[in-house]
């Protein structure tokens, strides 16, 4: 009989990447571009991944200077949001990567709640990456906090086919209204607008 309090592969493995992230004292935030509207990524407390969770579904970035522009189908940004707990379509107007250095300073914490894909306290991400909350980040590159990537969404064969080619979303056009206040949950785990 497996031990009720043993937790999964998955999880020990992000658990792992969770004390490195904190070793290394830098984290990464996927945020919409429609959110750069705020002074801050969530008005309480902003998400952080890793570094493998953050870029792993973009593929050889080799190519894309630190800072740049990298546009993906829609397809892979719906797999994106799958795997970091995040709302579908949230990320259709494009979205962007920061680097967030000094975040054993930020108050560093699991989240203890979350919306309907939140996988419960120290449970991490639904693809496998460690889940942290840190204090607001800013929205502009500052001390510590840099844009490490601009990322346009556009819309594929498969989801232009199932919306009509007419009802694709455009990049850099968000999914829903833009809110008129900041998100004050964390990017993963914010609900819808």
């Amino acid at each position: 009989a497996k031990n009720a309090s043993a937790v999964s592969d998955t999880v020990a493995a992000a658990r792992a990447r969770q004390v490195e992230m904190l070793n290394k004292d830098v984290g990464y935030n996927i945020s919409p571009k429609s959110w750069d509207a705020y002074p801050t990524i969530g008005a309480k407390q902003t998400f952080v991944t890793d570094k493998a969770g953050a870029l792993g579904e973009l593929g050889d970035l080799s190519k894309v200077a630190k800072g740049g522009d990298l546009t993906i189908p829609a397809s892979r940004a719906a797999s994106i949001e799958q795997k970091m707990g995040l709302n579908p379509g949230s990320l259709d107007g494009g979205f962007k990567i920061r680097e967030v250095k000094g975040i054993k300073n930020m108050e560093p914490a699991s989240p203890m709640e979350g919306n309907h894909l939140f996988q419960g306290p120290g449970n991490h991400l639904p693809g496998g990456a460690p889940e942290m909350i840190i204090k607001p980040i800013p929205t502009v590159d500052a001390p510590g906090v840099k844009t490490i990537l601009n990322v346009t969404v556009e819309a594929d064969a498969a989801n232009a086919a199932k919306a009509g080619a007419s009802a694709a979303p455009k990049a850099g056009v968000p999914h829903a209204p833009t809110p008129t206040v900041p998100p004050t949950a964390p990017a993963a785990h914010r609900a819808p607008a």
